[in-house]
């Protein structure tokens, strides 16, 4: 059923980050938006010829809100998000023309690509974020858009959609998690080798 993948990871990103995580601002911030992405989500607006899901504009406004705190690097994140836009853009239309090549649920490759691509791209946690989303809005779109030339009454933002972009979240806060506990790993072994030395010493 469409959405379900959406809901259930939502809400548990709504628990982690109400109870679990470390109080401050952020933590607040955060419950706030994914509750009210969550409430909005059946939400929609007639713009353009395109019905709009409300849940779709939060995200977008969220990447925004990311990729803006790093004004140094506006030009290199401009062609980053434009790059990862395209390419999602370009793999919804592929799908479209030749869905044979697609033995596994598409929403998961599309994540997994994005989402990995993101990682790459970006040079902090708000940039790979914020690349992400906004590349997977664009490109939503900028999908629709090219559709419409063919279709009316085309949906953007729908529960598919809502359904790739947070599977593609929870890939990158699992490969980032799996970044920290690799690091944290390679400083408890390079700890202990140092320990026989300093005794030696």
């Amino acid at each position: 059923m469409e959405g379900i993948i959406f809901y259930w990871l939502l809400w548990l990103a709504w628990i982690y980050s109400t109870f679990i995580m470390v109080k401050n601002h952020f933590r607040l911030k955060l419950s706030f938006v994914i509750l009210l992405i969550i409430f909005l989500s059946n939400q929609y607006v007639n713009i353009g010829g395109f019905e709009v899901n409300v849940a779709y504009f939060i995200f977008l406004l969220s990447g925004y809100y990311l990729v803006c705190k790093e004004r140094k690097k506006i030009v290199l994140l401009i062609f980053s998000i434009a790059t990862a836009t395209f390419a999602y853009a370009s793999m919804m239309l592929f799908k479209l023309y030749d869905p044979v090549w697609f033995v596994f649920d598409y929403r998961i490759m599309f994540s997994v690509i994005v989402g990995s691509l993101s990682l790459y791209l970006g040079k902090n946690i708000s940039e790979k974020y914020g690349i992400f989303i906004l590349s997977v809005c664009q490109g939503e779109y900028l999908y629709q858009k090219i559709l419409s030339q063919f279709h009316n009454g085309l949906m953007v933002g729908g529960f598919l959609f809502l359904d790739m972009l947070v599977m593609g979240c929870s890939f990158m806060y699992l490969c980032l998690r799996l970044q920290y506990v690799a690091s944290f790993i390679e400083q408890m072994v390079l700890k202990i080798q140092k320990q026989p030395k300093e005794k030696q010493g």
